[in-house]
């Protein structure tokens, strides 16, 4: 996986298409299961496909010409936007259900693609599950210094846009695992990418939400780069975050 996927809606609905037609072919075939209370796959292809209608007008820049549809005739793009991102997540629950692996991350990375979308219309970003799953899969499979970078250019533009009331509950809060994950997969594709600066940005909002976790990091880091060999600039940084971030000690 060596692309990141672009902020095009209409990029979206056609992978969105042969997506979920798969998925659906796999279910009729398997003679229509249901999973507890989980929508169907033709149920939530359905809501999808009338959404991506309203959002490839809104992307074209045309007035809704349905004020009496179920959605707003001055749409609301982070309330249209998360509620893409939970069909989306339902899609991957599903794929998981149905045992095809194989979707899943496509479905992250549709997560990514649509989250873009809405960051560009000015939309927040509240539902992050698939899109960190998706972001974390491409770093774990990429080595290339320039994609890293881009990558972590979109890791931005995701941090940014998630709203303050997402993440106010405290580093305790178990709704802030995508957060957490998150931030620190940031922080670890700036020390790949050799960035002080970048370094330096990420592991203060890690000092910041995640106090008690940072500590940690800063340990394992320094150990990396005894192995990895990394650059003089990359070690002060991560030896003066090391030296200012103590790992607490357990008495017993």
């Amino acid at each position: 996986m060596n692309t990141i996927p672009p902020a095009d809606i209409n990029w979206f609905a056609e992978r969105f298409s042969a997506l979920s037609n798969e998925m659906l072919e796999n279910w009729r075939d398997a003679g229509e299961p249901t999973i507890g209370d989980e929508p169907s796959p033709d149920l939530l292809t359905s809501a999808m496909s009338q959404l991506l209608e309203l959002l490839q007008l809104i992307d074209r820049g045309t007035p809704y010409p349905h004020p009496d549809s179920a959605f707003q005739e001055d749409p609301d793009i982070t309330e249209l936007g998360g509620y893409g991102l939970s069909i989306l997540e339902e899609f991957v629950t599903l794929a998981e259900a149905f045992n095809m692996p194989d979707q899943i991350s496509h479905w992250e990375q549709l997560a990514i693609a649509f989250s873009r979308w809405v960051i560009q219309h000015d939309g927040e970003v509240a539902i992050l599950s698939a899109v960190v799953n998706g972001l974390a899969r491409i770093a774990n499979q990429s080595s290339e210094q320039n994609l890293l970078e881009r990558l972590h250019g979109v890791i931005n533009e995701i941090t940014n846009a998630v709203p303050l009331s997402l993440i106010e509950g405290g580093e305790n809060d178990e709704n802030l695992e995508p957060w957490r994950i998150l931030l620190f997969n940031r922080a670890i594709i700036a020390t790949r990418i050799f960035s002080p600066r970048l370094m330096d940005e990420a592991f203060t909002t890690l000092t910041e939400y995640f106090p008690n976790e940072a500590p940690d990091f800063f340990r394992e880091g320094i150990e990396q780069l005894d192995i990895q060999g990394y650059p003089t600039e990359v070690r002060e940084v991560m030896e003066r975050y090391y030296r200012d971030w103590p790992v607490k000690r357990t008495l017993h």
